[in-house]
């Protein structure tokens, strides 16, 4: 066991330094743009708005949901640090800012299908975009040189 010099904090050793600094942690992979997740997303129908005498419909496109929803809550609840009731009246509570996410996977059925689906006729399909990466390591790992660019880091 190393000892511990009065240079480094208590608790801490040379050891547990050369550990992280020798480059053994795993590197974070990139972030993929909502555009590259959503390349995968299946397509949904249209869905008429919960709320009576709404004439508007929630569908695919996040950013049109997103503007949707800002209609039916006041500023203050878009703002606040406080959470709100679902739109949908499931009787959920949300921080807006994660409102449209529940919406897309919990009412409106979102889900993302697998980048090889055509060429290995996989039918896994996920609930949330970023698990996408983790099903192309555990299923299709002896078939890298067909997984699509922004998967290749993996």
């Amino acid at each position: 066991m190393p000892e511990i010099s009065e240079a480094q904090p208590s608790g801490s050793s040379s050891l547990a330094m050369d550990h992280v600094t020798a480059g053994t942690q795993r590197a974070r992979a990139p972030r993929r743009s909502q555009e590259d997740v959503d390349r995968y997303l299946d397509a949904v129908p249209d869905s008429d708005c919960p709320r009576s005498g709404c004439q508007e419909k929630f569908g695919g496109n996040r950013a049109d949901n997103l503007a949707h929803l800002e209609h039916h809550y006041s500023a203050d609840a878009l703002l606040s640090t406080h959470k709100v009731p679902c739109i949908w009246g499931c009787g959920k509570s949300f921080y807006f800012n994660t409102m449209n996410e529940h919406i897309a996977y919990q009412h409106l059925g979102f889900k993302y299908h697998c980048p090889l689906k055509e060429a290995t006729a996989c039918e896994w399909t996920g609930r949330r975009g970023k698990d996408t990466p983790q099903h192309l390591e555990r299923k299709h790992k002896t078939c890298k040189d067909l997984w699509p660019e922004e998967f290749r880091h993996c």
